[in-house]
């Protein structure tokens, strides 16, 4: 018997060995009062004290009340935790749980410490719930109130047990040593990760909590030598609650932080990203739309985002104003990695939906594209144009709207984005000449390897009833169609523009004009002066700048007439500069003026003899000399004298015939 008993007595050694135990002191565990003081206050007193700050907080916020009757009431208060089983003890420890991690926005109150001072007299959390009496004071780590509640607890056998130099020195632990920690010890980071988790997912105002782990665990990837693919998992679920829409802005705030960061310092998995991104467009809210565009740029920059996921896309069309937060964005950031991507799926949808090409249009309108975006803009439009079946629709009136919806767009750009809409045409109709010749090669290939073998090739056609070599044929044939028909696309979009193609040649109006061919040059100065369409970009081509008049419009042809001007070769130099309409779409009589001055310089020292250089010289004088004192010398051209200018034109037509009779 007295075996059984010393057995007995050892187990239950053990047992207590292993139960956390409450530090002995010479009074009572206490924030509100001192150690000594607090043993002399019973705990009837404690409860009253406790209950007066429950009863304030639930006028501040509601939702306490759901723990009114479990902690609270008086029934509880008269609870003695050490007496309980196992089960009740798990359901009281979770009660705690939860309130403690509500009580956080609240920590600093003085309601707050008088409910905290009646939980740790009659549960004792600074022994059993010591995680959960910690990382409710955690974001405040800096103040007094936090190092008392740290001085109280039991930190043997927790996630705080290095905070015991806090403990006995008194002084508060700086963030920085949170954010080591967090670097050095996996077990922590993951408790920090799951408290933010938690903290992401309480409803309602998160006070300081939100900001803390944020900026936490933003430091924390900052700090790390490698983020490691363990790191990644444990953000996850404190992510994708601070993402939700239904999470405060203060949380989705700080989770715009903490997921830029770790886009910044790893490569992600594909359908992270995608989720991610997501994500952001999802959870955007007011007044975050700013910072929204610039997580989802700073996620498509880092990691190589070449197309927007299609969910996350529809998500960002119903941004309000999106248009003007972009070309915010644009403003401040190098954007395209953002903007490319995004004018792509707008051009691609804008048939689909009429919202598409209104977002559409106002970022065309309101955004400073960059060369780059508007080039990846018109290629995206000519193949809506060229594929309009696929995309709004496979019937022949969806494929009309399409290349409609493309052309609107496209003049559009045109209008507001001159010079890089005539850049982005000429690299279209490069690579359009440059894939049709490839295509030809390809044919001619095909052709000649098809004549090698005739008979072998009729025998074959006979058997099988049909052409062997043809497919290759009908494919080139189909490649050379589609680039032909995106040329005539662009040409009849752009007509009367500066951006469109010129006739005949794989080039812009405007790019021609500055072509290294001469030939080519001189080509784009008599369509300006003979074709319809070259008399609607001269119309629309004046700019403005120091000399100019009221009135006279930003083009993309003012600076390339004003260079033609001043040509080094003869015959473009005088068309340029007897070119009808020159002063009106130059639109600033000084550069035009010393540009004119110049060139009759350079073509009187070349104008001695009767060579045929010397004679074209003589004409490029003449040119220069009418234009610098005789049109220039005149007011400046008004509405009202757009018909005598006409006129104008048409004596300059025919004093250029009898020159070149001459």
């Amino acid at each position: 018997m007295s075996a059984y008993v010393s057995s007995l007595a050892s187990q239950l050694q053990i047992v207590a060995a292993a139960a956390p135990t409450e530090e002995r002191l010479k009074g009572k565990a206490s924030l509100l009062y001192e150690i000594k003081e607090a043993a002399d206050i019973d705990l009837q007193t404690i409860y009253a004290v406790g209950l007066q700050g429950f009863t304030e907080l639930v006028r501040l916020d509601g939702r306490f009340e759901a723990y009114s009757r479990t902690l609270f009431s008086r029934n509880a208060s008269e609870v003695n935790r050490e007496l309980l089983d196992k089960e009740a003890n798990v359901k009281m420890d979770a009660s705690i749980t939860g309130y403690l991690r509500l009580l956080s926005g609240f920590f600093l109150t003085a309601a707050a410490t008088k409910t905290l001072e009646y939980l740790i007299r009659r549960y004792k959390i600074h022994v059993y719930n010591v995680d959960a009496a910690i990382t409710c004071a955690l974001p405040y780590h800096s103040t007094p109130e936090f190092v008392k509640l740290v001085q109280l607890a039991n930190l043997d056998g927790t996630s705080f047990y290095f905070l015991k130099q806090v403990k006995e020195v008194g002084a508060a632990p700086p963030r920085d040593q949170l954010v080591v920690r967090c670097c050095n010890d996996g077990a922590f980071l993951s408790f920090v990760c799951d408290a933010a988790a938690s903290s992401a997912s309480t409803k309602g105002v998160p006070g300081a909590a939100s900001a803390f782990y944020a900026v936490l665990l933003t430091e924390s990837l900052a700090a790390m030598p490698r983020v490691t693919a363990g790191v990644v998992p444990r953000l996850l679920p404190y992510l994708e609650a601070g993402l939700a829409p239904a999470a405060s802005a203060e949380q989705y705030a700080g989770a715009l932080i903490v997921a830029t960061q770790l886009a910044s310092r790893a490569p992600l998995a594909a359908p992270l990203t995608e989720a991610l991104i997501e994500g952001v467009a999802k959870g955007a809210r007011s007044p975050l739309h700013a910072q929204s565009l610039q997580a989802l740029l700073a996620l498509c920059q880092t990691q190589a985002v070449k197309d927007l996921p299609s969910r996350a896309f529809k998500h960002l069309v119903k941004l309000p104003d999106l248009p003007s937060h972009l070309a915010d964005l644009c403003r401040g950031y190098r954007a395209d990695a953002l903007t490319v991507p995004l004018v792509r799926a707008l051009a691609a949808s804008a048939a689909q939906h009429v919202n598409y090409e209104r977002v559409l249009a106002g970022v065309v309108q309101e955004a400073p594209l960059t060369a780059v975006a508007v080039t990846a803009l018109v290629r995206a439009l000519v193949a809506l144009a060229g594929e309009g079946a696929d995309s709004a629709g496979a019937t022949p009136a969806g494929a009309e709207a399409g290349k409609e919806v493309a052309a609107r767009t496209l003049r559009l750009l045109d209008a507001h984005h001159p010079a890089a809409a005539s850049a982005a045409v000429d690299t279209v109709l490069s690579e359009a000449a440059a894939a049709a010749s490839a295509t030809s090669a390809t044919s001619a290939s095909a052709t000649s390897a098809t004549s090698a073998s005739t008979t072998s090739s009729a025998s074959s056609a006979k058997s099988n009833g049909g052409g062997g070599g043809g497919g290759s044929g009908k494919k080139a044939a189909g490649n050379v169609g589609a680039n032909s028909a995106a040329a005539e696309f662009l040409r009849s979009a752009l007509s009367g523009s500066a951006a469109g193609p010129m006739p005949g040649h794989a080039a812009s109006l405007g790019a021609a004009l500055d072509h290294p061919q001469a030939g080519l040059r001189e080509a784009a100065l008599r369509e300006l002066r003979q074709g319809s369409a070259g008399a609607k970009a001269m119309a629309g081509a004046g700019a403005g700048g120091k000399g100019s008049r009221k009135g006279a419009i930003p083009g993309v042809l003012a600076g390339a007439l004003l260079r033609r001007v001043s040509d080094d070769v003869p015959r473009v130099a005088a068309a340029a500069a007897g070119l009808p309409g020159l002063r009106v779409a130059i639109g600033d009589d000084i550069e035009l003026f010393a540009a004119a001055a110049a060139r009759l310089s350079v073509a009187a020292s070349l104008s001695a003899g009767k060579t045929p250089d010397a004679e074209a010289e003589r004409a490029v004088a003449k040119r220069c000399v009418k234009l610098a004192c005789g049109v220039l010398s005149t007011p400046f051209p008004t509405r009202k004298s757009k018909k005598s200018s006409k006129g104008d034109s048409d004596d300059d037509d025919d004093e250029e015939e009898e020159e070149e009779e001459e």
